[in-house]
């Protein structure tokens, strides 16, 4: 699970993500270009994909032993993406 300490800052998204995976090497990046077709919900696998791409885009991205976890806020619900 990650919570953020200033709702404010959120915008309207969830202040959680809950998540089964502790935190780790945890960072917030914007990415210049980022492609929605690899993600899926955080907590709701089923979740329509969103499709297109996204410039500048704010994640979170959860780094550890080489696996990647980036999560966005699509529609008020995180979406993530896993690569190894």
């Amino acid at each position: 699970m990650f919570k953020v300490l200033d709702p404010k800052l959120m915008s309207g998204y969830a202040t959680t993500v809950e998540w089964p995976n502790p935190p780790a090497g945890l960072s917030v990046q914007v990415r210049p270009s980022l492609s929605r077709s690899t993600f899926r919900g955080a907590t709701d696998p089923k979740l329509a994909k969103p499709s297109g791409e996204v410039t500048n885009a704010r994640v979170i991205v959860n780094y550890y032993d080489g696996l990647t976890h980036v999560f966005y806020g699509y529609k008020a619900r995180w979406i993530v993406s896993s690569t190894e």
